[in-house]
């Protein structure tokens, strides 16, 4: 399965502390809030990521990846939410919480971005890496540059909560923060064609949820026809299943068995599967040279006996 992995252009943070320092040559990135002098202050972050190569690209998964320094929640998990910025103007080594380059403000200081976030994770004390699904969002921008803030919660009641990450300045390049694309551009069959419902010109997938269980049978049914002119059952196919983490390795596979005419059936094992992470499921035809895709899709995986 396709995968690219990407580093952003730009990083920085926006200090309120320090409202006219800039911060985008340093190695770590702060987020959160910190006490001084009993006054909390606001920490934000900033990326931008150079998706101009990836324009017309098929991205079934983005994921971003942040590795930890220190992460101080005392009063337990937060959501870490990501933030479009409206104003995309800004020099890394220029930005800062009052201004974008050194001759714009920013309309707002900390930033010009939509309140509404786009994404979240949760984040606590002691965690060593945050991976946040942005994948919405990086769709919407391929072909472009895509900039967005993270922030945490403010207010709150207990003092300092915050959390620090390597930027992409840091000495072990296996610790800077990257973009994880999953999925760029498969080869779809041009002569199995996917259906939601019931066509009798296309193939459909039976049993389809939301969710893929978790030390439990997965059971997985195609019905539907080959042909859209002569309606012809599929009686021909060799049906693969795979499953891949989130990583593009495969964790399960397996094959559905010719019950009768233009019905395939079989069923997986999802003992190998963690809980809440996010797996792809691709069903492929490998009576086609090469092996062509017929239906994939991405679920969570949950401890639940449930069918898809």
């Amino acid at each position: 399965m396709p995968t690219s992995t990407i580093s952003p252009t730009a990083d920085s943070y926006l200090a309120q502390a320090s409202a006219n320092s800039t911060l985008g040559a340093g190695n770590n990135l702060v987020c959160g809030q910190i006490i001084l002098n009993y006054v909390p202050f606001q920490n934000y972050l900033i990326f931008r990521f150079d998706l101009t190569a990836y324009d017309g690209a098929s991205i079934g998964l983005a994921l971003l990846r942040l590795n930890v320094i220190e992460a101080y929640f005392p009063g337990g998990m937060h959501d870490l939410t990501a933030h479009e910025l409206t104003t995309t103007d800004w020099l890394e080594n220029e930005v800062s919480y009052n201004k974008r380059t050194n001759v714009l403000s920013w309309s707002t200081p900390g930033g010009d971005f939509n309140a509404v976030p786009f994404a979240s994770a949760q984040v606590q004390s002691g965690i060593t890496q945050v991976e946040m699904d942005i994948s919405n969002f990086i769709r919407s921008k391929r072909g472009q540059q895509a900039n967005f803030l993270l922030k945490l919660p403010s207010g709150l009641v207990h003092l300092n909560h915050y959390i620090i990450f390597h930027s992409r300045e840091a000495s072990n390049s296996s610790l800077r923060p990257s973009l994880v694309l999953v999925d760029l551009s498969p080869r779809i069959a041009d002569n199995v064609h996917l259906c939601p419902a019931f066509k009798a010109d296309q193939i459909r997938i039976a049993h389809m949820f939301d969710m893929i269980p978790v030390n439990n049978e997965i059971s997985i049914q195609v019905n539907g026809y080959r042909n859209a002119s002569t309606k012809s059952l599929i009686t021909d196919a060799e049906f693969t299943v795979t499953i891949y983490d989130s990583e593009g390795q495969s964790v399960i596979d397996g094959t559905l068995d010719y019950i009768s005419s233009g019905n395939y059936r079989g069923s997986l094992n999802g003992s190998g599967l963690e809980s809440g992470s996010l797996y792809r499921v691709v069903i492929e035809d490998t009576t086609e040279t090469p092996s062509a895709t017929v239906w994939t899709r991405w679920f969570r995986a949950q401890d639940r006996p449930t069918y898809w």
